[in-house]
């Protein structure tokens, strides 16, 4: 096994340094420095593996998901250097092992990815399930005379959940030193739900300009709750009819045959006489 143990790991090492990674270039580097006035300090845009590692919940920087991408594959193909030595194939350890190896590491890699899509997906039903409740509460803070940024900081410190923790994450980008509107904007960019970037940009259009906030939330609020029925039932009509398909593929052929059956008897016993 060490035979092919020590190749495994030789190109995990390589794969680890041929993944991509983002270098920034002159552009991000001098940009700043050839725009006028003294805008807030710029956020740049997150890559894609970051962005979608903020949509699933981690905090993970791109060298870690790096990382455990090759620990994934590693751990895969020793699985499948020890499936091979049990000899399962009937071609044998030496001819089996390499491409057990090969398969085992592309399934480790498969399995991260495919945990990190489903993380993702449980937010993002968690946070459109939070949304309406969300827009309430920032909605009563608006009519109880407080501005966008204690509303956001009231709802942070004393709510939980996937919506909260984004506007927690935006309040820290705020003290940060960059401008609530910019935070907003940021996060709406990075927001698990796509839905939630009308509350985020709403409460960014609010907070720049001003305007009637509370009512905009509390329509936003509605929107939400509508959404999330149609959303229920064309879920129900989805689930039945994945209940009812296999049976209905059940009752046709036999119907069709009780149904056949004392016609194809009749004609056998005339042509009998």
């Amino acid at each position: 096994m060490m035979q092919w143990l020590i190749p495994v790991l030789a190109a995990g090492s390589v794969l680890l340094w041929l993944l991509p990674r983002r270098v920034a270039g002159v552009g991000d580097r001098v940009g700043g420095y050839l725009e006028g006035g003294t805008p807030d300090p710029p956020i740049a845009a997150a890559p894609s593996n970051d962005a979608r590692l903020v949509r699933a919940g981690l905090s993970w920087t791109p060298t870690e998901l790096r990382v455990r991408r090759v620990g994934a594959a590693v751990a895969g193909s020793i699985v499948g250097l020890l499936i091979a030595r049990g000899d399962v194939f009937v071609t044998g350890t030496q001819r089996s092992a390499p491409g057990l190896a090969l398969t085992g590491g592309f399934a480790g890699l498969l399995f991260i990815s495919i945990w990190i899509t489903r993380r993702e997906e449980r937010r993002r039903r968690a946070l459109m399930e939070e949304l309406p409740l969300l827009a309430d509460v920032l909605t009563l803070q608006i009519l109880a005379g407080e501005s966008v940024i204690p509303a956001i900081e009231h709802l942070a410190a004393n709510g939980e959940g996937v919506g909260v923790g984004e506007l927690q994450r935006t309040l820290d980008r705020y003290r940060e030193g960059h401008s609530l509107t910019e935070s907003l904007v940021r996060t709406a960019g990075e927001t698990a739900q796509p839905e939630a970037r009308r509350l985020y940009e709403l409460l960014a259009a609010g907070h720049h300009t001003g305007g009637r906030l509370a009512a905009d939330l509390s329509e936003l609020s509605r929107d939400y709750r509508s959404k999330i029925e149609r959303e229920l039932v064309a879920e129900s009509g989805t689930r039945a009819v994945t209940v009812y398909a296999p049976i209905l593929a059940l009752m046709i052929p036999v119907t069709l045959v009780f149904l056949v059956y004392p016609a194809l008897a009749g004609l056998r016993s005339l042509a009998g006489q």
